[in-house]
């Protein structure tokens, strides 16, 4: 696998976005414990995903904005609506 040449703000975002997995994927787990189901994403791949990979693809201004624009696409939806990156 070859070496992404990332800015210093990508990896940052990037860095970003894995502290909220982190943080908010075992938050949802407990309340899903205390019988509290929380919003499931209705795009495969995730928000986070998206952004993730946006912004690898096109870079740490233009990637941000693609994401937002997923994230402002988003409303409950019973079924999983497959969106990958163009």
């Amino acid at each position: 696998m070859s070496e992404i040449n990332l800015s210093n703000l990508a990896k940052l975002e990037i860095s970003l976005i894995h502290l909220y997995r982190k943080s908010a994927y075992p938050i949802y787990s407990w309340l899903d414990t205390k019988g509290i189901k929380p919003i499931q994403c209705s795009y495969n791949p995730s928000c986070s995903h998206y952004t993730e990979q946006a912004i690898i693809k096109y870079g740490a201004i233009n990637g941000p904005v693609k994401g937002l624009a997923r994230i402002l696409r988003c409303g409950p939806s019973k079924r999983i609506i497959d969106d990958p990156l163009d």
